[in-house]
């Protein structure tokens, strides 16, 4: 469908219409432009069929009769003639005419509108075939990506100064050797006792014997031969 279109008036009265809630005159000769479905609303659809039960046509062409002031049943045919609007309609467009239904409440020049000529049948399916193209597209790439394998897990790198393996709880690899030792103290145990270095003990306790005593008991049998 064109996007606006032109509308001409060959009577020589005016016409007056309502667009947007707001009235509009067409001088005899002059010419407005108006979205397509202005012109279909005071015209009719050029292209609706007659199926029954619907009857699409026929009904809508009496609706259009009615907006534009005949009387059915009251109005004669030559009646209607004589008041009936003598606007033609122009595809910007293709600069061409668009018979309207007021214009051929028969059918007879059906299928003749912009949107279903053959130019436009082309251009229909050219878009339609884009779409199609970018959905397969975007469909293909859902389906890559939910066939795609879970991702294989993360390695450590041993060469950093804090490498580990994947997973909670894991120890270290590659750590230091004796970092360990470092936080050892020392026990009564493991440590030699030695002259300049004497074995500590626990406060409380008795304190082991030690090897060098000898000095000591020298020193205290001088001081008892002196007293003497």
């Amino acid at each position: 469908m064109p996007d606006f279109v032109k509308l001409v008036n060959e009577s020589a009265k005016p016409f007056d219409f309502h667009q947007s809630n707001a009235r509009r005159i067409i001088d005899p000769g002059e010419d407005v432009i108006v979205p397509w479905n202005i012109a279909v609303t005071l015209f009719g659809h050029p292209n609706l069929t007659d199926v029954p039960p619907a009857n699409e046509r026929t009904k809508m062409y009496e609706k259009i009769r009615s907006r534009h002031n005949y009387s059915a049943g009251l109005m004669t045919e030559s009646e209607w003639e004589n008041v009936r609007p003598r606007v033609t309609v122009y595809d910007l467009e293709r600069d061409t005419e668009v018979i309207m239904l007021i214009d051929d409440p028969e059918g007879n020049h059906m299928h003749t509108a912009p949107d279903l000529t053959a130019s436009g049948k082309k251009q229909d399916a050219d878009a339609l075939m884009r779409q199609i193209a970018t959905l397969t597209k975007q469909v293909e790439k859902l389906i890559a990506g939910s066939q795609a394998g879970p991702q294989e897990a993360a390695q450590g790198n041993t060469a950093s100064p804090t490498a580990v393996e994947d997973g909670p709880g894991t120890k270290q690899r590659d750590a230091p050797v004796g970092i360990d030792d470092a936080f050892n103290i020392p026990t009564a145990d493991d440590t030699p006792v030695t002259a300049d270095e004497p074995q500590s003990v626990t406060v409380g306790e008795d304190a082991p014997p030690s090897s060098n005593t000898a000095p000591a008991k020298k020193i205290a049998a001088k001081k008892v031969a002196a007293k003497k």
